[in-house]
């Protein structure tokens, strides 16, 4: 789904490297998410601790069908740092009406590149990060999984897009989603996420508008761990 955002609004700014300073993030986190805001229906004490030990960085959540909190309804988030500290991600499947041309005005972005920024999450949104794929990490750039790197620089963001890189090697964002320490892992225990390997042909899908409708459904009948790295089943929700 693309959701409309008003690019007069954003007065955009380079996103602080949210891996560099997590505790920033943590404590966004605590303020827009108390503890229990994001968590399903599944009833109290009634908990599935398997998928908590899948949690790492570049690991792909898929929310529950029953998630209560609109910030994260029918999302597919990639982990991008999970550390004692807290956890950042980025939603994967939010795409925005703003262009990159409208932001990056002096680098006149190709024809065929990325077109619109992705709705990264709610913690600092008038903020860029991107997403790309390289054999090796230019500079500022914070290895996720695999290819794939993440960056809030300004210089390997404006070199993307100048290059008119193809949305299957880099997209940008605006925002991110925090967690303060320990709970993602409750969540997840709760049953509000599924967790499911890296794959960067997930996080850089040419279709994302029907992302979150294909893993889940996918992976019904299975649990996170079963479809990250092999585990138990557990009920459809």
């Amino acid at each position: 789904m693309t959701e409309a955002v008003s690019e007069g609004s954003l007065g955009l700014r380079w996103a602080m490297p949210a891996w560099r300073a997590i505790g920033s993030v943590v404590v966004a986190a605590a303020i827009l998410w108390p503890p229990g805001s994001r968590v399903s229906a599944r009833r109290a004490g009634q908990l599935i601790p398997g998928p908590v030990k899948e949690l790492a960085t570049g690991k792909i959540l898929i929310a529950q069908r029953d998630l209560p909190d609109p910030n994260f309804t029918r999302t597919v988030v990639l982990i991008v740092d999970l550390n004692d500290q807290g956890t950042v991600g980025l939603i994967l499947n939010r795409r925005s009406d703003v262009t990159l041309a409208s932001v990056f005005k002096t680098l006149k972005p190709h024809e065929g590149s990325a077109p619109v920024f992705y709705l990264g999450g709610p913690v600092q949104n008038d903020g860029v990060i991107g997403l790309l794929r390289a054999d090796a990490g230019p500079k500022d750039t914070h290895h996720v999984f695999g290819d794939v790197y993440v960056t809030a620089g300004r210089e390997p963001l404006e070199d993307m897009v100048a290059a008119g890189a193809d949305p299957s090697r880099f997209r940008a964002y605006l925002g991110y989603a925090g967690w303060s320490p320990a709970q993602l892992e409750r969540e997840t225990a709760q049953g509000s996420w599924r967790v499911l390997k890296s794959v960067a042909g997930t996080v850089f899908d040419p279709n994302p508008d029907s992302l979150w409708d294909r893993l889940i459904n996918q992976t019904d009948g299975l649990s996170a761990s079963l479809a990250g790295a092999g585990g138990n089943a557990s009920p459809r929700r």
